[in-house]
């Protein structure tokens, strides 16, 4: 092995963190601690395999969604989203050939296979990249978790404030981020549940919702676009590019499904992402038909406030959230430890910081100082930065262009030129065409972050 990166800080942690945290909701397929280690005790099926891949298609991307249509058109949306579908699918396929040739089943030990000089280089982009996109990840829950919850407080009284929501979140999201993630395991199922019963909402709101009789679920004048072609199309693909990087999970997976070969595999993810194409047009377009072309950036606003299951469902949300962010908090502090570990040469990263007696490993008061400060610095900076972020699609487009440039772009791109052995010329040619294709549209996803409603209200090309 020739550079292993801080992505394999203690052993499987970025894999198992990210897996677990980024997509909030798949504990079955991230249970591996040392997953290049041994055999799994008890291998997933391919209907179980299938099912988790399923469930990673699931969280805040789908709230923006509906906004992201109303700026691309019915039509539009559909394209972009089988188009980024085929494209991350694809690159999951190449980085499963990679695991499965190198034998190395963690993407950090996975991308240590890379030749020094360009390891190095990858492992400083790589490491930044994977801390900014988390640290997005977390500004997006805490924007959530605040306006879900004042939206649920009778105006006047002392709660309906952001700010002092804001305020009581941060000091719970501190104190659930310090307790050990086996404590946490409820977040996977609440998540699923919660993303599931949105969806059906949205689908209820649109056949047959009268939004006329709600304050918050009225329709805003505009016409529903059938099909158009605007810069719209930016936004929405950058929060597909968001929803459905699952990239960092798909070496751990592979490894626990039963009797693993990349063809069987191959056929989960196919069957998988058929599933997440359509339930994201679902939601995408029920989502715009419901609450027409000026829908909010994040369609739990546009719930109706008079709606016990709408106000459920912000509710429960905001709840699955508060279980989630926790384990996303992880990757961003984990390099950090591992520095002040090496540094005072202490051992158990790992070691969570309010586990059983029995169980702790022994930290020095440096390192679990350093991890309670870094955490709640990291959860005092995204709490504020909610109160000033002007909205949901804001975080999620941007964090998607950054996602489409590292988990869809870099990663697979080098992983597929150097560590699949001899490729054919034109697949040489495909991963520099992903490489550039993928960084272009980074670039364009970090200025395009609005919908351009207006623009395909006057430019639509069928109604």
């Amino acid at each position: 092995m020739a550079q292993v990166t801080l992505l394999s800080v203690a052993q499987s942690g970025f894999s198992h963190s990210v897996c677990a945290a980024r997509k909030e909701r798949s504990a079955m397929a991230c249970e591996s601690e040392a997953v290049h280690l041994g055999d799994v005790a008890r291998p997933a099926t391919a209907t179980e395999m299938t099912m988790n891949l399923i469930t990673l298609g699931l969280g805040t991307g789908l709230l923006t969604m509906p906004w992201s249509t109303a700026g691309a058109s019915i039509g539009t949306t559909v394209i972009v989203s089988f188009v980024v579908l085929l494209l991350n699918m694809w690159t999951c396929i190449v980085i499963v050939q990679a695991s499965e040739s190198q034998q190395e089943f963690d993407l950090g030990f996975l991308l240590g296979h890379l030749p020094k000089k360009v390891g190095v280089v990858v492992n400083v982009v790589v490491n930044i990249f994977v801390v900014s996109s988390q640290l997005l990840v977390l500004l997006g829950y805490a924007l959530v978790i605040t306006n879900a919850l004042v939206s649920e407080v009778p105006a006047g009284s002392l709660l309906h404030n952001k700010v002092i929501v804001c305020l009581l979140s941060a000091v719970v999201l501190f104190l659930l981020s310090l307790l050990p993630q086996k404590y946490l395991s409820f977040s996977s199922t609440a998540t699923i549940v919660a993303n599931i019963y949105v969806v059906i909402l949205l689908v209820v709101f649109a056949l047959g919702y009268d939004e006329s009789q709600t304050e918050a679920g009225e329709k805003i004048e505009g016409d529903i676009c059938f099909f158009g072609l605007t810069t719209g199309a930016v936004a929405q693909m950058s929060n597909l590019m968001y929803s459905i990087t699952i990239q960092a999970c798909i070496p751990p997976m592979y490894f626990e499904l039963e009797h693993r070969t990349v063809a069987k595999f191959t056929k989960c993810l196919c069957i998988a992402f058929s599933v997440i194409f359509l339930l994201f047009v679902v939601v995408s377009v029920s989502g715009y038909l419901a609450f027409g072309p000026h829908v909010s950036s994040d369609v739990l606003d546009n719930f109706p406030t008079s709606s016990v299951f709408g106000n459920a469902g912000k509710v429960a949300m905001a709840l699955s959230i508060f279980g989630c962010f926790p384990l996303q908090i992880t990757p961003v502090v984990a390099p950090v430890v591992t520095l002040l570990r090496r540094w005072s040469q202490a051992k158990g990263v790992n070691a969570p910081l309010l586990d059983d007696p029995a169980e702790t490993v022994t930290n020095t008061v440096s390192e679990r100082s350093g991890r309670v400060l870094l955490t709640g610095a990291v959860v005092v900076l995204v709490t504020s930065a909610s109160l000033w972020v002007p909205s949901l699609s804001f975080v999620n487009t941007i964090n998607g262009a950054a996602c489409a440039f590292g988990y869809t772009g870099l990663i697979p791109a080098f992983v597929g030129l150097y560590l699949l052995g001899e490729v054919p010329f034109r697949m040489k040619v495909a991963f520099y065409a992903l490489l550039v294709g993928t960084s272009l549209f980074s670039v364009l996803g970090l200025f395009f972050t609005n919908n351009f409603v207006d623009d395909l209200q006057r430019r639509c090309l069928l109604w």
